[in-house]
């Protein structure tokens, strides 16, 4: 079927020039006979029934076929009925057949095949997604038989999803089974963490909120992504176009300019490019005191750095203080006097300014990590506490055999690295707890005017 399917889109794919939109339909067919056979059952029927012009009561079940639109029954019809091939009869024939050997197909539907291995297998709660509501419906129906399963769309009412969400965290519902539109948004973090997709979406933005959904914070255990992809299928060519975009997202942040100049202020990182620009005015060493229109200065803006360490006197960031300092105003022809650098910074309300500014910009530092800080140390103590209770006593193996203790002696290893490891991540996050300020000194200064 899937073979017959992939003949029948090149051919459409190739009759562009005929029709506009050729190439997305036979992508859209492709794909739904990828998902599941009973759809692009459907979906043949309907197009056979619009190239006919045949009469449907019963309208299509929506196909969002790009990622940015809503579903639009409107917009199914038109692409539906496009013209693809220049014999419609012969194309009504082709199509007929793909139907039959859907419907052949449809009758033992090989991922949802394996989604009840899978289930055999383990006794893991399963969030599943697909892109079609059909598609969610198909999988509902065939696994109702057997468990607790349940159905989350972009049809059902506000009330009918919440309770839907609340029986499954609760643990009376086992599968749920969701559309991207419904899975927007869900918090299944707590009792679930296997995700399977039973086709994957064109974006990968799309497909990382759905792992989302259980991989969150405050999930203590492994989370497990599992794709149904067959082999040989246009599916194949999605996943190169998902690879291709994660490339292209990759190598724009790694090529975008950031500007590196540190310091949480754009008034500072002003000032670091004001200094590290010619100075138009005249005068030798750090400050110049006559402007360049012939004027003489009277205020100067001083730039000080600072590092901001941890309990642990480990650098978090540099801060960065500009402050301005009046030096005086000109009366007649008389420019005031040139002030000593070292005179200037032994001032002490200078020092105390300074001082003042960047225990600001410390308390403004530690308020805004503040939230991530405690999220941070309570995910690693639900860490640490789920790998205590991996630990587990040392086994004793037979006489002749020391397998089974071998293998408690590498899973005890383990344990303590994993343990280590998090411990040591939690006592850095928790210096973060004592910031302080270290480390003043005077990095730029210009003339004010």
């Amino acid at each position: 079927m899937l073979t017959a399917v992939d003949a029948y889109a090149r051919a459409l794919r190739h009759a562009r020039r005929h029709a506009d939109g050729a190439a997305l339909l036979a992508s859209v067919i492709a794909r739904r006979a990828a998902s599941s056979a009973a759809a692009v059952e459907r979906t043949l029927l309907r197009r056979i029934a619009l190239l006919s012009g045949e009469p449907q009561v019963e309208e299509q079940t929506l196909l969002p076929w790009d990622e940015g639109d809503a579903d639009d029954e409107s917009s199914s019809d038109v692409l539906l009925a496009t013209s693809g091939l220049g014999d419609v009869a012969a194309e009504v024939r082709w199509l007929q057949d793909l139907a039959a050997l859907a419907a052949l197909a449809a009758v033992r539907p090989s991922k949802v095949g394996f989604v009840r291995r899978l289930l055999r297998r383990t006794t893991e709660p399963l969030l599943v997604f697909s892109e079609y509501r059909d598609v969610v419906q198909i999988v509902v129906t065939a696994l109702a038989d057997s468990m607790s399963v349940a159905a989350l769309h972009g049809g059902m009412s506000e009330r009918e999803r919440r309770q839907t969400i609340a029986a499954f965290n609760g643990g009376s519902i086992r599968v749920l089974v969701a559309t991207d539109a419904a899975g927007e948004g869900l918090n299944l973090h707590q009792r679930c963490r296997v995700v399977l997709n039973m086709e994957l979406p064109w974006m990968p933005r799309r497909l990382e909120q759905r792992i989302g959904r259980v991989d969150r914070l405050g999930q203590t255990r492994r989370v497990h992504a599992i794709h149904l992809v067959h082999r040989n299928s246009f599916e194949s060519t999605v996943i190169a176009r998902l690879d291709r975009r994660r490339d292209l997202l990759r190598a724009k942040v790694a090529n975008t300019s950031i500007d590196d100049t540190p310091g949480p202020s754009n008034v500072a990182r002003r000032l670091l490019s004001l200094a590290r620009a010619p100075a138009p005015a005249r005068g030798g060493g750090l400050f110049a005191t006559r402007r360049s229109d012939g004027g003489e200065v009277s205020a100067l803006v001083l730039l000080f750095s600072a590092h901001l360490l941890d309990a642990r006197d480990r650098l978090v960031t540099r801060l960065f203080v500009p402050v301005r300092v009046v030096l005086g105003t000109s009366r007649g022809r008389h420019a005031p006097a040139r002030p000593e650098l070292r005179a200037l910074l032994a001032d002490r309300r200078l020092s105390a300014v300074v001082h003042r500014e960047l225990q600001k910009q410390c308390e403004s530092f530690r308020e805004d990590t503040s939230a991530t800080r405690m999220a941070l140390a309570a995910r690693l103590e639900s860490c640490l506490r789920a790998v205590a209770r991996r630990a587990g006593p040392a086994w004793q193996g037979s006489l002749f055999d020391h397998r089974a203790e071998l293998h408690a002696r590498a899973h005890d290893r383990a344990i303590r690295r994993m343990r280590d490891r998090l411990e040591r991540t939690r006592q850095t996050v928790a210096a973060l707890n004592g910031l302080k300020v270290a480390d003043v000194e005077l990095v730029a200064g210009w003339p004010a005017d």
